[in-house]
């Protein structure tokens, strides 16, 4: 009777000692498990996802005209108003000048031009930029429209639009309205963009 018992007893024991190792190694197989569901995220990916602009390596027309990527153009924001203006441009370059509109003609490299247009409204605050580009030629002027695609998707994402050559950016966080577009023929090489504040109805 004590023999029976006693089997009874390391047969249960060996039951309890299988059991918790079976337990064990399951829960290590799933803790161990690669998640199918969750992908990872590489670095190329993250790269690919934000759009990568650097100043220093436009060249030096580029970097002329717009003189910093940190505000909407040219050190001016949406808050500015016209003495701000006043104060980054040269008056030297000034070719034009009204109650709602100051237009400067910078000359850049390679003797090319550009007409910086600031528009203001009653209180004097900017509007809307409108830049006029004189290209040197048609490669340059591709040059130009490159560089800016690239400051402007590093800064408002990809386009919300874009029909053959005339390319649009919203950006609402900002306020912000941009058109860009080429202009010209076999002889004229221009390139027009729009940088406007956008009203509350544009606003979506």
């Amino acid at each position: 009777m004590y023999l029976i018992l006693q089997n009874t007893f390391l047969m249960n024991a060996y039951k309890k000692i299988f059991k918790w190792t079976l337990f064990t190694l399951m829960m290590y197989a799933c803790k161990e498990a690669p998640k199918e569901n969750s992908p990872v995220t590489t670095a190329a990916d993250t790269a690919r996802a934000t759009p990568v602009f650097e100043l220093t390596q436009m060249t030096a027309s580029f970097k002329n005209l717009v003189k910093t990527d940190t505000a909407i153009m040219r050190g001016v924001s949406w808050q500015s108003v016209l003495k701000n203006v006043t104060a980054i441009e040269d008056p030297k370059t000034l070719v034009e000048a009204e109650e709602d509109y100051y237009d400067y003609l910078i000359t850049l490299d390679n003797k090319e031009q550009a007409d910086v247009i600031y528009y203001f409204n009653t209180a004097s605050q900017i509007e809307k930029i409108e830049l006029n580009l004189y290209p040197a030629n048609e490669i340059s002027r591709a040059k130009f429209y490159d560089e800016f695609t690239s400051l402007f998707n590093a800064k408002y994402g990809l386009p919300t639009s874009e029909i053959a050559e005339v390319k649009i950016w919203k950006h609402p966080d900002t306020n912000t309205y941009i058109e860009m577009r080429m202009l010209g023929n076999s002889k004229i090489h221009d390139l027009q963009i729009d940088i406007k504040k956008m009203s509350v109805s544009e606003n979506f």
